[in-house]
């Protein structure tokens, strides 16, 4: 996925609200929405923690995505990109386990065989 959003400036950290709505495209050319849950700076590199709102062929509402924020512009907006290196995924999706939630999760598991989610806010 890679999208140009508009990406309003704001802590280093930032827990969303309820209403904040990020649309992508799948790779069929249709707006897939997606809820921001949070964006925060992490080795330099600036992340979005989101949740699918919309089904399609591969996501289902409640799974949640991480994307990489690139290629700034003048007016706020950016590429989101899907973070492919495993080992990058894997320090990105730990860091945000630890500001999130109690509990260690898995993103990795099987639907149904991950650890119970209890999140901190």
């Amino acid at each position: 996925m890679s999208n140009n959003q508009q990406i309003p400036d704001n802590e280093e950290l930032d827990f969303a609200g309820e209403d904040d709505i990020v649309f992508l495209k799948n790779d069929k050319d249709q707006d897939i929405r997606f809820r921001l849950i949070m964006r925060s700076t992490f080795e330099n590199n600036e992340y979005m923690l989101l949740e699918a709102v919309d089904a399609d062929d591969d996501l289902v509402p409640g799974d949640r995505v991480i994307l990489r924020a690139e290629n700034f512009d003048e007016e706020g907006g950016c590429d989101l990109v899907t973070v492919d290196d495993d080992d990058e995924f894997e320090r990105v999706a730990d860091y945000f386990d630890d500001l999130l939630f109690e509990e260690e999760v898995d993103y990795d598991e099987e639907e149904g065989d991950g650890v119970d989610k209890k999140e901190k806010r």
